[in-house]
């Protein structure tokens, strides 16, 4: 596929099917990941690659205990996921948002990567919501960032509508 094919196809997959995701493929998408720009390449993430069901059922549980909706729905997309990858700040001199910037980047390379191996994903912000539980499951002392959701999919959903671009710029040209 060409990037523009993959960056159109790419969805937030919320159903897996129970089919194991290939360990070359889960290879590549952390591969991919880490090959992301990252500011004074810091590379400020550590993931935890997930595949044990009773780790997933485990975090599935935490959230389920929060009484949204949303997250009780995260929950049951970690417990069919074939593979969560918990995705931490990894400690350095960066600032804040410098290492937010950096794991989104990492982040969205996964998600293209898992895309153009026709494996679907879910870029997980929920997790956050049980922080200090999830690093007490991973002896962790990183904070959390966030997680992603890896498996296969019937299909994957339908674009979601978009603004029109020229709702979300502004071009300043030059004077003429």
């Amino acid at each position: 596929m060409q990037i523009n094919e993959v960056i159109e196809k790419r969805r937030s997959v919320r159903h897996f099917l129970p089919k194991k995701v290939e360990e070359e493929k889960i290879a590549h998408i952390l591969k991919a990941g880490i090959l992301a720009p990252s500011a004074k390449n810091k590379q400020p993430w550590f993931i935890h690659v997930v595949e044990n069901q009773a780790m997933k059922n485990n975090i599935a549980t935490l959230l389920e205990q929060k009484e949204d909706e949303s997250i009780q729905n995260t929950a049951r997309i970690i417990r069919e996921a074939d593979v969560l990858f918990v995705v931490f700040e990894e400690k350095n001199d960066l600032n804040v948002r410098m290492k937010h910037q950096s794991i989104g980047a990492l982040m969205e390379n996964m998600c293209l990567e898992a895309t153009e191996l026709n494996i679907g994903s879910l870029w997980i912000g929920h997790i956050l919501e049980c922080e200090k539980e999830i690093k007490q499951l991973f002896h962790e002392k990183r904070k959390v960032a966030c997680a992603l959701a890896l498996g296969y999919t019937e299909k994957f959903p339908s674009p979601r509508p978009r603004k029109a671009l020229k709702e979300m710029i502004q071009i300043h040209e030059e004077e003429k």
